[in-house]
């Protein structure tokens, strides 16, 4: 009981203060088919080096994912509204998950975006390999990281996407997470008093739950929230038979 009490102490939103949320997610996984509309656009004979090329790439595991993946924001503000301040490493999370505190880590000249995307949806592509090195921007910028449209594809990434042997050598998995492991911990930030204000501004029965964006690979928050916490992942949910997949995220069956 006392272990229990010093962890509440240290939550970043004491439970007194705990609010209704509702997540606007920015990882874009329901938009895996324009790698695969891409893909199936490629010149016939070109068409089947092209997709091994992409499915051998650094990122090509991921498209293995379940089409049918459906995302729960309700589990994912209830896992982030129950974060513990910490004296760890900067790149990791921790939450009190009833009497224990839960750790979640790594296991390790600009173009817009909007440009980006709507080229890869005409599928129009004179060079060998144009395809491949698109779905790959698209995975890691649009998918993984959560680019909004306004914002611009790095110079370095286009560069480094002409070769593909040192993209798939780059550590993007340390790269990503980095990103995403700052938006979650930041996604609460100033929002207990932002919905204090509103509720005084809009009365309390008319706004009843804050909306906020989260950036960032979600998908893997709630996973690792079926995960740590078993009476989730025993309804609505099932692992894939293919027990051989890596990472974890691939293992997982959530459009049931």
């Amino acid at each position: 009981m006392q272990m229990r009490n010093q962890l509440k102490d240290s939550l970043k939103t004491p439970e007194e203060e705990r609010y209704s949320g509702k997540i606007t997610r920015h990882d874009h996984f329901d938009d895996l088919t324009d790698i695969d509309n891409a893909l199936n656009k490629v010149h016939e004979h070109l068409a089947v080096e092209e997709r091994h090329r992409y499915t051998a790439s650094c990122f090509g595991h991921l498209f293995r994912m379940d089409r049918g993946m459906k995302f729960s924001a309700g589990i994912v503000h209830r896992l982030l509204i129950r974060e513990l301040h910490h004296d760890g490493p900067e790149d990791e999370m921790r939450f009190l998950l009833g009497r224990h505190s839960v750790r979640f880590s790594k296991g390790r000249d600009e173009v817009e975006y909007a440009e980006l995307k709507a080229v890869l949806r005409i599928g129009v592509f004179s060079e060998q390999y144009d395809t491949v090195k698109l779905c790959l921007l698209y995975m890691l910028n649009w998918i993984l990281i959560g680019l909004v449209e306004r914002e611009k594809v790095p110079v370095w990434q286009f560069r480094l996407v002409e070769d593909l042997d040192a993209i798939d050598a780059f550590s993007w998995g340390a790269h990503v997470y980095r990103r995403f492991i700052y938006d979650f911990k930041h996604a609460l930030d100033g929002r207990r008093k932002r919905f204090e204000q509103r509720q005084r501004r809009k009365g309390v029965d008319v706004h009843t739950t804050e909306t906020y964006n989260i950036y960032g690979l979600t998908h893997a928050l709630l996973i690792f929230a079926f995960e740590v916490i078993p009476e989730l992942g025993n309804s609505g949910c099932g692992k894939r038979r293919e027990i051989e997949l890596s990472p974890r995220i691939l293992k997982w069956d959530l459009s049931m």
